[in-house]
């Protein structure tokens, strides 16, 4: 009689395990069955302080898109360095404070300037830091007007010449440009926009709520990063040509590389038709122009550039500018 009161016992232990097998394999396959919670789980489970130090090692210059999501997952899970535990359960974590430093000089060494990662993510993270105590970053950084830097791989003496005095006219013309940055627009300098597989590299891009501006700067004239008297002589063939003193020389003109910004700039923001406007800057001061018949951008000296954007007769809504902005910063490639 004992043997099969335990006999009974086992059945009814087999048969209650094998019935919760079933409902398991029943819920799996009905997707029910979720398994627990990553909440649940972080209840007991830690990651350490060097997986943090080992996944903040991998973000180097200009990491990928995958590469930042990945870390930015990885945080979210991670929780920081610092834990309180009852009776094995994590009751308490926060980032700890050389952690804190740590996020906040990868968001402004590497995040911002990240030309991979578009504004809006690079927002959510700065909101994310400031969500677990991170200080320093509460204002927002103007992702999309940040300026690419000024360079010069050219080798060959006369090139190196030609580009370093181009250098010099356009920290004349971001210097002079930043005077609207006060009167509010916003002005972004050297950005190489991708549109449709055709990549441009324009000088400075001007929004305000009077217009989109594409300036093209030329130090034409210029002579050792100085200043010097020169004429212009623009023909009605599209000739170009400078003259010094008793020295001529012909100088290729840019206006076929002007429209063509101007196109693909106008390309980008096709969604809401938003025109653009193309000017040249002049930033040699000391230079006369001369030309025989109308062309189909402005010619502006650098002298009376900030007047002329200024003065422009526009209109841009608000939320245009905003999509200009995004539109921008989404083709950028630097």
């Amino acid at each position: 009689m004992g043997f099969e009161k335990y006999w009974v016992i086992g059945g009814m232990i087999v048969a209650v395990a094998f019935g919760i097998a079933m409902f398991i394999c029943y819920s799996i396959r009905t997707g029910k069955y979720k398994g627990f919670s990553k909440n649940s789980l972080r209840k007991y489970r830690w990651i350490s302080r060097e997986d943090f130090e080992k996944e903040k090692r991998k973000m180097q210059t200009q990491f990928s898109e995958l590469e930042f999501d990945n870390f930015f997952y990885f945080l979210k899970n991670y929780g920081g360095g610092y834990v309180r535990r009852s009776y094995g359960k994590i009751v308490y974590q926060d980032y700890l404070p050389r952690e804190k430093g740590d996020l906040k000089g990868i968001f402004y060494r590497l995040v911002v300037s990240n030309h991979n990662i578009n504004s809006a993510k690079k927002e959510e993270f700065r909101k994310y830091l400031i969500s677990i105590g991170v200080t320093g970053v509460e204002n927002r950084p103007e992702y999309e007007t940040r300026a690419a830097k000024l360079v010069n791989r050219e080798t060959e003496e006369q090139n190196y010449i030609r580009k370093e005095v181009g250098n010099l006219g356009e920290k004349l013309a971001r210097a002079e440009l930043s005077k609207l940055i006060p009167l509010g627009y916003k002005v972004i300098n050297g950005p190489r926009l991708k549109w449709n597989k055709k990549v441009h590299e324009y000088d400075h891009i001007v929004i305000g709520d009077n217009g989109v501006f594409c300036v093209e700067t030329k130090a034409f004239g210029m002579t050792d990063g100085k200043e010097t008297v020169a004429k212009l002589l623009i023909s009605s063939s599209d000739q170009w040509t400078i003259k010094k003193g008793e020295k001529i020389r012909q100088v290729k003109s840019p206006t076929s590389q002007i429209l063509a910004e101007k196109l693909h700039l106008e390309e980008i923001l096709l969604k809401k038709f938003i025109p653009v406007n193309a000017v040249l800057l002049l930033c040699n001061r000391k230079l006369t122009v001369e030309h025989r018949e109308e062309l189909l951008y402005p010619v502006i000296k650098i002298d009376g550039i900030v007047e002329y954007i200024h003065n422009f007769k526009g209109h841009i809504i608000e939320t245009d500018k905003e999509y200009i902005l995004r539109a921008i910063d989404g083709s950028r490639e630097n």
